[in-house]
């Protein structure tokens, strides 16, 4: 699933997310503009059962927005690709090790472009 939230902080949005994931088991959930900011924790955005990557926009000039943001269900072992998620700009890499593949989400103003292989057919749905 992929979806622009315009802020995940909102507690109804991301309610409202969570009871979507659990009707449709989903395996991966996709967010582009989740404005989290480093100083939050990963349990305010957080939805049990699901693992989650993020990597939060930069504060530049007092502008807000950006981040990206990905749930895993728990049952996948997945882990940051450091060297991917090191570049300079909004793009989240993880491994899931049940499959050598890799997802990318990456995001690119204005417009978001999304890169996947077989493991986004496959994780859809459960």
């Amino acid at each position: 699933m992929l979806l622009n939230a315009r802020s995940i902080r909102d507690i109804h949005k991301l309610n409202e997310l969570e009871l979507t994931v659990n009707e449709k088991k989903i395996d991966l959930i996709a967010l582009t503009e989740s404005w989290l900011e480093d100083a939050m924790t990963d349990s305010e955005p957080s939805i049990t059962g699901y693992t989650i990557f993020r990597k939060d926009r930069k504060q530049v000039r007092d502008l807000k927005g950006g981040g990206v943001l990905l749930y895993l269900w728990d049952c996948f072992n997945a882990y940051y690709e450091t060297e991917l998620n090191d570049l300079q700009n909004e793009s989240l890499w993880i491994r899931i090790q049940q499959d050598p593949c890799f997802y990318k989400h990456l995001l690119q103003d204005p417009c978001l472009l999304v890169c996947a292989t077989k493991v986004q057919q496959q994780m859809m749905m459960r």
